[in-house]
């Protein structure tokens, strides 16, 4: 999906990355810009917490915990 940067102006490819808020305990998806000096952010979603193998305790553990 390509679009146009809001603050750039440029035709991009928009990444995502993930955010914890382990205070809230809730994941964000955070869509932005590629572009290294536009960095925009584009959208933030609620996102779904992954389960993480804790391998000292031998058990998966929310990413939210960890």
């Amino acid at each position: 999906m390509s679009i146009i940067c809001w603050k750039c102006q440029r035709h991009i490819e928009p990444l995502e990355r993930r955010e914890v808020d382990k205070k809230a305990r809730k994941v964000w998806v955070i869509t932005y810009c590629p572009y290294e000096r536009c960095g925009a952010n584009l959208d933030i979603e609620p996102g779904k917490s992954i389960k993480l193998w804790n391998s000292k305790q031998g058990f998966f553990q929310d990413e939210t915990d960890a």
